[in-house]
């Protein structure tokens, strides 16, 4: 691989706040894109954000449509985040899922206790929405939504990319991470850190009205003794058999882990009977059986047009102190027959250098260009601006494809 240009593409107006941009196609095939930007305000606290629209593969965005902002509610400020962004390989239905919630100041610990999920289906390119509704089982409320869900106790929070499949048999998979109400009724935590956190899978299925209906499926966790904040953040990849497979982060340090002793790992989990059950998380490894050292840091899969399968995230060569740092970001070859990662394939493709200051390289997006089969990567820039306080720029990288 090779990286052919970076630029920066959105900046951050403010210090404090993190400038995200990413883009991504709307349909089966054709160049129609949407990027959408939005101002983390504050660390994990979503502010304004905006669409716009592409029919020349992203060269100019001449098309922006108003989308619902922050907006002032009785206890506070509601506040959207999009999470995921999928196309239907059958009927070419864009869906999308949402956190949402109500924040009563700028913290995201809020968030840990009031994000409850909301889909929507688009028909056009996600211009418009056909469904815009919240993710609720049938028989269940807003207020508790499925099994193990009670919002304002426990709450959805994020995912990473891609989140959903669609299966052989039409339906669809999704994780989503989530907080946890503990057996005595009140916020699970035992780590004592900003919060726990699990794997919620969810089954969809297509209705004939165009809307989903969602079920609950199965819990993917981690215990105390082996994560110290659980394990959130999963992408999911599919194999030409139909197994399933997850790459999700998790932390050491904090206060179960004061020395930082536990390794620090990227966790995986796989499920061959369609997502109805997955196996208990175990380390990910190398293709030569030698798990790998990771930051608490999201990580992606992409699927190539030519088949090849990719992961994409931190690694370090070092454990982890705390879950950190984020400092050098790679992309590995997946080998689809033993489901690891191809330690000769990996290529850095950014790093913090030693007059750097601090920096994290995350919360990334990628994808492949349909015309020149370049790998489009979105990664914000994050650089300790204050103490405890961060602030992100967004660059865009291309990068050749051997």
């Amino acid at each position: 691989m090779k990286i052919i240009n970076r630029t920066m593409v959105y900046a951050a107006p403010e210090r404090g706040m993190s400038a995200y941009e990413v883009s991504y196609y709307t349909r089966l095939d054709g160049l129609e894109k949407v990027r959408m930007r939005l101002l983390d305000i504050s660390d994990d606290v979503p502010g304004p954000r905006e669409l716009a629209f592409s029919k020349d593969n992203g060269r100019t965005w001449p098309e922006v449509v108003p989308v619902p902002q922050p907006r002032e509610v009785e206890g506070g400020t509601l506040r959207n985040w999009p999470c995921c962004f999928f196309v239907d390989p059958v009927n070419g239905k864009l869906v999308e899922l949402a956190l949402e919630g109500l924040f009563p100041t700028n913290s995201s610990h809020w968030g840990a206790k009031s994000y409850y999920l909301k889909y929507s289906v688009s028909l056009d390119g996600g211009r418009t929405h056909a469904v815009d509704e919240e993710v609720i089982m049938p028989g269940y409320t807003h207020e508790h939504p499925m099994p193990g869900m009670w919002i304002g106790r426990n709450a959805f929070t994020n995912a990473a990319f891609p989140s959903m499949l669609r299966m052989p048999d039409g339906k669809l998979l999704a994780v989503i991470s989530k907080t946890v109400h503990g057996p005595d009724g009140e916020f699970y935590n035992p780590g004592k850190g900003w919060f726990w956190t699990e794997i919620q899978v969810l089954h969809g299925i297509w209705k004939d009205d165009g809307r989903i209906e969602w079920h609950a499926g199965p819990i993917i966790a981690l215990p105390p003794e082996l994560a110290c904040r659980g394990i959130c953040e999963p992408a999911l990849a599919m194999l030409p058999d139909g197994t399933v497979f997850t790459s999700m982060r998790a932390c050491n340090g904090g206060h179960l882990d004061p020395e930082s002793k536990l390794p620090g790992r990227k966790w995986q989990s796989i499920s061959r009977d369609g997502g109805a059950t997955f196996s208990f998380p175990k380390p990910w490894c190398y293709d030569d059986g030698q798990p790998f050292y990771s930051p608490d840091s999201i990580s992606h899969f992409l699927r190539l047009a030519s088949g090849r399968l990719l992961w994409i995230g931190n690694i370090m060569e070092t454990n982890p102190v705390h879950g950190g740092p984020r400092e050098q970001l790679y992309i590995v070859d997946v080998d689809e027959k033993t489901m690891r990662l191809v330690k000769s394939s990996r290529f850095l493709v950014a790093d913090r250098k030693p007059e750097d200051q601090p920096t994290q390289l995350s919360n990334f997006s990628i994808h492949e260009d349909r015309e020149t089969g370049d790998l489009v990567l979105y990664l914000p820039w994050f650089v300790l601006q204050e103490k405890d306080k961060w602030g992100a720029d967004t660059w865009l990288y291309r990068i050749k494809v051997d």
